[in-house]
C-alpha cells in the first residue's frame, strides 16, 4: 500500500513539472512606442526597457549607433553627425526560442523643434524665432512678407533663428504661407506661419487653446479657458447686439478692437477653413464646434450642420448638404444661412421654417438625405414653451464608421418625448451645459440611449446677461459639470475646435 502512495505522489509531481514546463514559454518584448528612435545631429543616448524571461543579445547594424545590455534594458548611443547625409540603423534583439525584435534608429541632418512646426503671429511688432538643429549650413526660402533678422548665423548643432513679418492689412482673417528650410542639397523642412490681422493677444491665446485637447483637460487648457471667460465678461449683451446688426465693415472694425469678438470671428473662419478643405478618410468623421450649440459634421460623402448661429454663418452654405435647426431662438439659428440654403435648393430641417416644407414638421419625423438617416422628436423647452424643440438623431452611414449624433438643443430632457430617437448606443450626444436633468435621457428604457461621448455646449452665449436670466453659462462652471453627466467620455470643446472620429473614438 505504501508503494502505491509513493507511486501516485511521484506521478503527480511529474504531471505538475510537465505543466510548469509547458507554461514557461520564452518571450522577448519591447513597447511598440519604442521600436523607433530618432536623434538629431547632436546624437546622444536612450535607455529602452526589454521584457524578457531569458537572456538576450543586441546587435546594431551601424558603427555610429552602439548598443549595450544593462540588466533588463538596452542603452542605445548615437554619435554626432557631421555630414548632410541623414542615416538609419537597425538594432536586432534576439533570444532563444523567440522571434527577433528590431528597433529602427534614425539620425536627421536637419530637425526643427517640434513646437515650432506651426507658428501664429499677430500684427504688431510681429517677430518669431525658430530653434533648428543641423549638420550643415542653412538657407531659407521666405514669403515676401517674412524677413530674416540681422545677426542670424549658423554653427554646427542647435541654433535659434529670428524673423520679422510685415504688417498684415488684408481683408481675410489671416494669411498663411510656409517658411522653407534647406540644409545642404538633401534636407528640407517647412514651418507653417499664420499671421492674423488682429492686434490683441486674445487670438494668440485662442490658438494656444487649440493646441490642447478637450478630451483631456490639463492646467494649460483650464487657464486658457479662463482667459476666454475673462474676455467674454468684458463684453455686454448690448454691444454684442450692436455688432450683430451693424454693417459688415463696422462689425469687422469691432472685431479688430475687442478681444472676445476677435476670438468669435477667428474661431469661425478657422473652422470654416477646415470644413472647406478637410479630406475625410473612409470610416472617419470630422466634427467642428461653431459657437454656442452649433456643430458641423463632415463624413467622406456628406456634410451637415445643426444649430449654426453666427454673424457670418451664411458663408457655410456652399459646404453644407443640409441644415438642422432645433428651435426658433436667435442663438440657435441664422436666418441668413437658412435662406442661403433654401435658395440653393438644400434642405433645412426644423419645426418653424415653413419655406422648406418637405422638411418642416411639428411632429416627430423621419428623413433620408443621401447616406444620412434622420429621426426627430418634439420636446418641451421648459414649462412655458411646450413642444418647442426638435431633437435630431442622425445616423451617418457605413462610410463614416457608423457614426451617429444626437443633438438635443435646449430640450427639457423628458424621456417620454424622446421615444422617436431612443435606443441603443449613439456615438455623440450634444447636451446643454451639463445640468443633472440631462441624465434623464441616458441609459436604457423608454426614451433613453447610451452615448459613447457627450459634449457640453451653450458656452458663453454673448446675448445673455452675466448672472441674470437668461443667464450666460460660464466656461469654467460648465467644464465642472462634465463630471456629473452619466457618460464617462463627457467633455467640453470650445469655439472653432475640431475632433476626428476614427475606430469608434474621438482623437
Amino acid at each position: 500500500m505504501r508503494k502505491k502512495y509513493i507511486f501516485i505522489l511521484l506521478w503527480s509531481v511529474l504531471i505538475l513539472a510537465s505543466a510548469c514546463k509547458g507554461d514557461d514559454q520564452s518571450f522577448l518584448k519591447i513597447d511598440k512606442a519604442r521600436l523607433t528612435q530618432s536623434f538629431n545631429v547632436l546624437g546622444g543616448s536612450v535607455s529602452v526597457p526589454v521584457n524578457s524571461n531569458n537572456s538576450f543579445n543586441a546587435v546594431s547594424s551601424g558603427a555610429w549607433c552602439t548598443v549595450n545590455i544593462i540588466g533588463q534594458s538596452i542603452k542605445i548611443s548615437v554619435a554626432e553627425l557631421r555630414t548632410e547625409e541623414s542615416r538609419t540603423a537597425e538594432i536586432s534583439l534576439t533570444s532563444k526560442d523567440c522571434a527577433p525584435v528590431n528597433i529602427t534608429v534614425t539620425q536627421q541632418a536637419l530637425s526643427v523643434k517640434e513646437s515650432a512646426s506651426s507658428i501664429l503671429i499677430g500684427n504688431v511688432n510681429a517677430e518669431f524665432s525658430v530653434e533648428i538643429t543641423s549638420s550643415v549650413p542653412l538657407t531659407f526660402e521666405l514669403p515676401q512678407w517674412i524677413h530674416e533678422k540681422p545677426g542670424n548665423s549658423w554653427s554646427w548643432g542647435t541654433n535659434v533663428y529670428s524673423f520679422t513679418a510685415d504688417s498684415y492689412v488684408g481683408v481675410e482673417m489671416l494669411r498663411k504661407e510656409y517658411l522653407i528650410i534647406k540644409a545642404g542639397n538633401k534636407n528640407t523642412d517647412s514651418i507653417s506661419v499664420e499671421q492674423t490681422r488682429f492686434t490683441n493677444e486674445a487670438i494668440l491665446n485662442l490658438y494656444q487653446l487649440w493646441t490642447t485637447s478637450p478630451l483631456s483637460v490639463d492646467t494649460s487648457r483650464r487657464n486658457l479657458l479662463q482667459k476666454m471667460q475673462e474676455y467674454a465678461d468684458q463684453l455686454s449683451p448690448a454691444t454684442f447686439q450692436e455688432y450683430l446688426i451693424s454693417s459688415d465693415q463696422t462689425s469687422i472694425d469691432m472685431e479688430k478692437s475687442n478681444p472676445v469678438l476677435s476670438c468669435y470671428r477667428y474661431a469661425f473662419d478657422h473652422a470654416l477653413e477646415g470644413v472647406k478643405n478637410e479630406k475625410v478618410e473612409n470610416g472617419t468623421v470630422a466634427v467642428w464646434l461653431f459657437y454656442n450649440m452649433g456643430f458641423v459634421v463632415k463624413t467622406p460623402t456628406g456634410c451637415f450642420g445643426v444649430d449654426i448661429n453666427h454673424r457670418w454663418a451664411a458663408k457655410l452654405a456652399p459646404y453644407l448638404d443640409f441644415l438642422c435647426v432645433t428651435h426658433d431662438h436667435a442663438d440657435h439659428k441664422s436666418v441668413e444661412l437658412m435662406q442661403a440654403m433654401y435658395a440653393a435648393g438644400k434642405p433645412v430641417l426644423s419645426n418653424f421654417f415653413t419655406a422648406s416644407n418637405m422638411y418642416y414638421s411639428k411632429s416627430p419625423a423621419n428623413y433620408t438625405i443621401g447616406k444620412f438617416s434622420i429621426r426627430t422628436a418634439i420636446t418641451d423647452h421648459d414649462t412655458e414653451l411646450l413642444n418647442f424643440i426638435s431633437v435630431f438623431r442622425i445616423d451617418c452611414g457605413d462610410d463614416s464608421g457608423n457614426f451617429s449624433i444626437l443633438h438635443c438643443g435646449d430640450s427639457s430632457f423628458d424621456p417620454k418625448q424622446f421615444t422617436n430617437v431612443q435606443g441603443g448606443t449613439v456615438s455623440l450626444s450634444i447636451l446643454r451645459n451639463g445640468s443633472k436633468v440631462e441624465n434623464n435621457i441616458i441609459g436604457t428604457g423608454a426614451g433613453k440611449m447610451t452615448p459613447t461621448y457627450a459634449f457640453l455646449s451653450h458656452i458663453i452665449e454673448l446675448r445673455h446677461q452675466i448672472g441674470v436670466s437668461p443667464i450666460r453659462f460660464e466656461v469654467i462652471g460648465t467644464l465642472g459639470h462634465t463630471s456629473q453627466i452619466n457618460c464617462k467620455n463627457t467633455s467640453m470643446p470650445f469655439w472653432g475646435e475640431k475632433l476626428i472620429w476614427k475606430d469608434g473614438k474621438f482623437n
